[in-house]
């Protein structure tokens, strides 16, 4: 994995985090409630958390930022790996990463989540898939093309 991939993967991966932290402050659920809930698939204990989560609880922010970021990277090199074979178009690369995102949204909303970390859908749904949409933008918008851009 290239030094950029891993950054377009903390870049992207922060403004989602940022993005969906901030709107579910805002629509009540709770700023931090984005990266406690995802640490709920490692810490059990917090399946039973109640909505909103308004205080800071320093372990499962901190494990769940860091499970997100290293999902981004994982994410965003399986992207590249596609992207760098078949897109040299900007455009076409950032409308894909934006599918690419919702893709991952719809696969863990509605298969993974419910089975391994079902406190995530407190989360505010079209928060989340707009938040998976700009990542995926970003990835788009930060990839670079091995291939011919005659061919795209």
């Amino acid at each position: 994995m290239s030094r950029k991939i891993f950054l377009a993967g903390i870049i992207s991966g922060t403004v989602m985090a940022m993005m969906a932290m901030m709107y579910e402050g805002i629509w009540g659920i709770g700023f931090w409630a984005p990266p406690v809930t995802i640490a709920a698939t490692v810490l059990r204990d917090l399946q039973s958390i109640a909505v909103p989560i308004s205080t800071f609880l320093f372990i499962p922010v901190m494990l769940g930022i860091m499970i997100h970021m290293v999902n981004s990277i994982i994410f965003d090199n399986i992207f590249n790996r596609i992207v760098s074979l078949y897109m040299a178009s900007a455009t076409k690369r950032i409308l894909f990463g934006a599918v690419f995102g919702m893709a991952i949204f719809m696969g863990m909303w509605f298969l993974v989540l419910p089975i391994v970390n079902p406190v995530m859908l407190k989360l505010n749904g079209v928060v989340f898939v707009m938040a998976h949409a700009i990542w995926g933008a970003i990835l788009g918008l930060m990839a670079r093309p091995r291939m011919n851009p005659s061919l795209a």
